[in-house]
């Protein structure tokens, strides 16, 4: 599913240890990263509306075609890009 402004599949940017990979395939494996809105539209309207697409700016369209909205915050690169002085990836859920 990889168009213009598709990233991938979510779990695929999840760096965690081989035990736990299952789980995040499981949890992740059906929903799509998109850069931005209108990508995350079209990845899932070619989809028919069956997958939850997710921009880097927290936008969700989920199956059946409801979507929320995201938490834009000014500096920090968006949620999945988060990282510590050390170079290693964080988390960062807005809080």
């Amino acid at each position: 599913m990889h168009n213009n402004g598709v990233l991938g599949v979510a779990a695929d940017f999840v760096s965690c240890d081989e035990a736990v990979k299952p789980a995040v395939r499981f949890l992740l494996g059906q929903v799509v990263l998109a850069n931005d809105l209108d990508s995350a539209l079209e990845a899932a309207k070619k989809a028919e509306m069956s997958l939850r697409v997710v921009t880097l700016d927290g936008e969700a369209i989920y199956p059946g075609g409801s979507m929320s909205g995201g938490l834009k915050q000014k500096g920090n690169g968006g949620f999945l890009l988060q990282t510590t002085g050390n170079g290693a990836g964080t988390a960062n859920s807005g809080e």
